[in-house]
């Protein structure tokens, strides 16, 4: 038990160390990772789209602000080609802001299991990884729905867009639920993930060596 105790307070005393750590560093790396988030998940859905980004610019509210049109002249119910250029305000600042939290549990986990090393790398390489495709998923079905949200005011995008599937309904409750609930418990969930994938190998490892061992034959 005191064992148990105390592996749990070392754990605990790594996390904020690592805490501290990631804060500071994370206040110097916010705006870079933010943006190149954005710009990635707005060009992905606007290719879909065949939507074409014109400017981007960061705000002082910490927000994204993107001049978007369409890439190709579309015919009016006029009969005229038009194009629309409109502007999508994006905030990622509510789903990222659990990051300094997750890197440092998933550091700090990592730092106490008894592993190897290079499994200790493969972790904190994959936490990373699941940690930007979060990020990067959720704030693609944000841009996908502001999109659809666009073309909706706007009869022009609304011709240009007529072919595409536009389910902004389901697109909505998803983002909604991917900012609201996995950006929050995003820490525990990568932590977990991490953990058990790491003691699946330890256990995958030892089958493997009991299994390579030769058996005495039994009289």
């Amino acid at each position: 038990m005191n064992t148990k105790i105390g592996s749990m307070f070392k754990l605990f005393g790594f996390f904020l160390l690592f805490y501290l750590i990631c804060l500071a560093m994370w206040l110097s790396l916010k705006a870079p990772y933010q943006s190149v988030i954005n710009t990635v998940a707005f060009k992905t859905s606007a290719w879909i789209y065949d939507i074409k980004m014109l400017n981007i610019e960061q705000l002082s509210d910490q927000t994204t602000l993107i001049t978007a049109t369409n890439s190709y002249a579309s015919i009016d119910l006029d009969g005229k080609d038009s194009r629309v250029v409109f502007d999508i305000t994006l905030d990622i600042d509510a789903i990222t802001f659990n990051v300094p939290m997750t890197l440092a549990l998933l550091l700090a986990i990592i730092t106490t299991l008894k592993t190897t090393k290079k499994q200790k790398v493969d972790a904190l390489i994959n936490g990373m990884a699941l940690l930007a495709a979060l990020h990067f998923v959720t704030m693609f079905i944000v841009c996908i729905s502001l999109i659809i949200g666009v073309a909706e005011q706007s009869d022009a995008l609304s011709t240009y867009l007529q072919h595409r599937w536009m389910p902004r309904e389901l697109l909505i409750n998803l983002g909604s639920f991917l900012s609201s609930y996995a950006a929050r418990f995003e820490p525990f969930l990568i932590a977990v993930l991490i953990w058990w994938s790491i003691k699946s190998k330890e256990e995958q490892g030892v089958q493997a060596t009991s299994a390579s061992e030769p058996k005495l034959p039994s009289f």
